[in-house]
């Protein structure tokens, strides 16, 4: 099983629900892959485990949550070992902030370009976001050419 990870600054709103919305996407399509999700920042921000909209997005979606939700997790240096494919949920926002937490890593990881709810309206963010999830499961499930 492959893993990728999703990661933002607080593990509070994209990079959980791209966590969850993956998770649940690549078991429909039958790919070995896995997702987990951490935050930048995450021991130093928000003490809520998940943002409502996101809850309140997957079961709109019919995604059951994961039970028991954990609470955020922080991003450390073992993970873009541990991981196959490391995702950032914004270049703009989170390249100064891997650059300055995790020098060794800031140019070994895929952006995109999914901001955060004071540049985008959270559904609107949301929906860009199952967008890109959904084309990374289509993309897994290609098979891989050498």
């Amino acid at each position: 099983m492959q893993k990728v990870l999703f990661v933002c600054t607080a593990n509070y709103f994209r990079s959980r629900f791209a966590e969850w919305f993956f998770n649940f996407h690549a078991d429909a399509a039958g790919i070995e892959w896995t997702a987990e999700s951490r935050g930048i920042l995450a021991e130093h921000l928000r003490e809520d485990a998940v943002a409502p909209v996101v809850v309140q997005r997957l079961e709109e979606d019919g995604i059951p949550l994961p039970y028991p939700v954990s609470g955020r997790q922080q991003l450390k240096d073992r993970d873009f070992r541990d991981f196959d494919r490391v995702i950032v949920m914004d270049r703009e926002e989170h390249l100064p902030l891997l650059f300055e937490h995790f020098p060794r890593w800031y140019d070994q990881v895929d952006y995109w370009d999914v901001p955060d709810v004071d540049r985008c309206a959270p559904k609107k963010a949301l929906s860009y976001l199952e967008q890109q999830v959904l084309a990374l499961v289509d993309d897994l499930k290609q098979p891989v050419v050498h």
